[in-house]
Protein backbone atom coordinates (compact mmCIF):
# COMPACT_ATOMS: atom_id res chain seq x y z
CA UNK A 1 0.00 0.00 0.00
CA UNK A 2 1.32 3.41 -1.00
CA UNK A 3 0.89 6.28 1.41
CA UNK A 4 1.62 9.85 0.56
CA UNK A 5 1.95 13.20 2.23
CA UNK A 6 2.34 16.74 0.94
CA UNK A 7 5.12 19.11 1.91
CA UNK A 8 4.99 22.85 1.34
CA UNK A 9 8.37 24.13 0.21
CA UNK A 10 9.58 27.58 -0.73
CA UNK A 11 9.23 26.64 -4.40
CA UNK A 12 5.94 24.79 -4.31
CA UNK A 13 4.08 21.78 -3.02
CA UNK A 14 5.92 18.45 -2.98
CA UNK A 15 4.28 15.03 -2.77
CA UNK A 16 6.22 12.34 -0.88
CA UNK A 17 5.22 8.69 -1.36
CA UNK A 18 6.23 5.63 0.65
CA UNK A 19 5.60 1.96 -0.05
CA UNK A 20 6.45 0.98 3.53
CA UNK A 21 9.97 -0.09 2.52
CA UNK A 22 11.18 3.43 1.72
CA UNK A 23 10.47 6.55 -0.27
CA UNK A 24 9.22 5.51 -3.71
CA UNK A 25 8.17 8.90 -5.02
CA UNK A 26 8.90 12.57 -4.55
CA UNK A 27 7.52 15.09 -7.01
CA UNK A 28 6.40 18.69 -7.31
CA UNK A 29 2.69 19.35 -7.65
CA UNK A 30 -0.61 17.99 -6.46
CA UNK A 31 -0.99 14.42 -5.15
CA UNK A 32 -0.91 11.96 -8.02
CA UNK A 33 -3.86 9.98 -9.29
CA UNK A 34 -2.63 6.64 -8.00
CA UNK A 35 -3.73 4.04 -5.56
CA UNK A 36 -2.75 5.15 -2.12
CA UNK A 37 -3.90 6.91 0.96
CA UNK A 38 -2.83 10.12 2.64
CA UNK A 39 -0.71 9.48 5.71
CA UNK A 40 2.77 9.22 7.05
CA UNK A 41 5.27 6.64 8.19
CA UNK A 42 8.90 6.65 9.34
CA UNK A 43 10.13 6.98 5.75
CA UNK A 44 7.98 10.02 5.03
CA UNK A 45 9.03 11.53 8.37
CA UNK A 46 12.67 11.02 7.41
CA UNK A 47 12.05 12.63 4.01
CA UNK A 48 10.37 15.63 5.70
CA UNK A 49 13.45 16.06 7.92
CA UNK A 50 15.61 15.85 4.79
CA UNK A 51 13.46 18.45 3.00
CA UNK A 52 13.43 20.81 6.01
CA UNK A 53 17.23 20.71 6.06
CA UNK A 54 17.55 21.01 2.28
CA UNK A 55 15.23 24.00 2.00
CA UNK A 56 17.13 25.75 4.79
CA UNK A 57 20.03 25.81 2.29
CA UNK A 58 22.02 23.15 4.12
CA UNK A 59 23.28 19.77 2.95
CA UNK A 60 21.06 17.17 4.63
CA UNK A 61 24.12 14.82 4.82
CA UNK A 62 21.93 11.71 4.85
CA UNK A 63 19.65 9.95 2.39
CA UNK A 64 16.29 8.67 3.60
CA UNK A 65 15.67 4.99 2.87
CA UNK A 66 14.66 4.71 -0.76
CA UNK A 67 12.56 2.11 -2.54
CA UNK A 68 13.38 2.62 -6.21
CA UNK A 69 12.01 0.57 -9.07
CA UNK A 70 13.70 0.86 -12.44
CA UNK A 71 15.73 -0.94 -15.04
CA UNK A 72 19.28 -1.95 -14.09
CA UNK A 73 20.61 0.95 -16.19
CA UNK A 74 18.26 3.46 -14.53
CA UNK A 75 19.24 2.18 -11.09
CA UNK A 76 22.92 2.57 -12.01
CA UNK A 77 22.39 6.17 -13.12
CA UNK A 78 20.29 7.01 -10.05
CA UNK A 79 23.04 5.60 -7.81
CA UNK A 80 25.56 7.80 -9.62
CA UNK A 81 23.30 10.83 -9.14
CA UNK A 82 23.30 10.17 -5.40
CA UNK A 83 27.09 10.60 -5.51
CA UNK A 84 26.90 14.21 -6.79
CA UNK A 85 27.47 16.32 -3.66
CA UNK A 86 25.16 19.11 -2.51
CA UNK A 87 26.18 22.35 -4.20
CA UNK A 88 27.93 20.66 -7.12
CA UNK A 89 26.86 19.79 -10.64
CA UNK A 90 27.95 17.35 -13.30
CA UNK A 91 27.28 17.39 -17.01
CA UNK A 92 25.34 14.66 -18.72
CA UNK A 93 28.57 13.90 -20.59
CA UNK A 94 30.59 13.59 -17.37
CA UNK A 95 28.08 11.13 -15.95
CA UNK A 96 28.06 9.21 -19.23
CA UNK A 97 31.88 8.99 -19.18
CA UNK A 98 31.85 7.79 -15.56
CA UNK A 99 29.22 5.18 -16.40
CA UNK A 100 31.21 3.97 -19.41
CA UNK A 101 34.35 3.70 -17.28
CA UNK A 102 32.50 1.74 -14.58
CA UNK A 103 31.19 -0.64 -17.24
CA UNK A 104 34.56 -0.97 -18.93
CA UNK A 105 33.28 0.29 -22.27
CA UNK A 106 34.75 3.08 -24.40
CA UNK A 107 31.72 5.36 -24.57
CA UNK A 108 28.23 5.95 -23.19
CA UNK A 109 25.57 8.23 -24.62
CA UNK A 110 24.87 11.42 -22.66
CA UNK A 111 21.33 11.22 -24.04
CA UNK A 112 20.88 7.75 -22.49
CA UNK A 113 22.00 9.20 -19.15
CA UNK A 114 19.52 12.05 -19.54
CA UNK A 115 16.70 9.65 -20.35
CA UNK A 116 17.48 7.52 -17.29
CA UNK A 117 17.73 10.60 -15.07
CA UNK A 118 14.38 11.76 -16.44
CA UNK A 119 12.73 8.58 -15.15
CA UNK A 120 13.93 9.25 -11.58
CA UNK A 121 10.86 8.84 -9.34
CA UNK A 122 12.41 10.55 -6.29
CA UNK A 123 13.25 14.11 -7.34
CA UNK A 124 15.55 16.20 -5.15
CA UNK A 125 16.73 13.34 -2.95
CA UNK A 126 18.07 11.57 -6.05
CA UNK A 127 19.47 14.85 -7.38
CA UNK A 128 18.84 14.76 -11.11
CA UNK A 129 18.57 18.57 -10.95
CA UNK A 130 22.37 18.61 -10.50
CA UNK A 131 22.85 17.40 -14.08
CA UNK A 132 23.51 20.20 -16.54
CA UNK A 133 24.35 20.39 -20.20
CA UNK A 134 27.73 21.07 -21.71
CA UNK A 135 28.76 24.69 -21.30
CA UNK A 136 26.47 25.17 -18.30
CA UNK A 137 23.15 24.91 -20.11
CA UNK A 138 20.43 23.77 -17.74
CA UNK A 139 19.21 20.95 -19.95
CA UNK A 140 15.87 19.38 -19.22
CA UNK A 141 14.08 18.84 -15.95
CA UNK A 142 10.74 17.11 -15.48
CA UNK A 143 9.42 19.94 -13.31
CA UNK A 144 10.70 22.71 -15.58
CA UNK A 145 13.90 24.65 -15.87
CA UNK A 146 12.72 27.41 -13.54
CA UNK A 147 12.38 24.87 -10.70
CA UNK A 148 15.76 23.37 -11.64
CA UNK A 149 17.39 26.82 -11.56
CA UNK A 150 15.82 27.62 -8.19
CA UNK A 151 17.13 24.36 -6.74
CA UNK A 152 20.63 25.05 -8.05
CA UNK A 153 20.56 28.60 -6.66
CA UNK A 154 19.36 27.22 -3.30
CA UNK A 155 22.45 25.00 -3.31
CA UNK A 156 24.69 28.04 -3.76
CA UNK A 157 25.22 28.19 -7.50
CA UNK A 158 25.79 31.70 -8.75
CA UNK A 159 23.35 32.89 -11.36
CA UNK A 160 25.73 33.09 -14.29
CA UNK A 161 25.19 34.60 -17.68
CA UNK A 162 21.82 34.61 -19.31
CA UNK A 163 21.16 30.91 -18.89
CA UNK A 164 19.83 31.24 -15.35
CA UNK A 165 19.08 34.98 -15.27
CA UNK A 166 16.58 34.78 -18.10
CA UNK A 167 14.55 32.24 -16.18
CA UNK A 168 13.90 34.72 -13.38
CA UNK A 169 13.16 37.73 -15.61
CA UNK A 170 9.52 38.76 -15.95
CA UNK A 171 8.05 37.87 -19.33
Amino acid sequence: MIIYSTYRSSIGEIVISSDGRGICGLSFGAPPDMPGIPGTDEHISSAVTWLDTYFSGTDPSFVPRLSLDGTPFQMEIWEMLLCIPFGETRTYGQLAAACAKARGIPKMSARAVGNAAGKNPVALIVPCHRLIGAGGALGGYGFGTVVKAKLLVLEGHAVQGEKLCDLFSPS
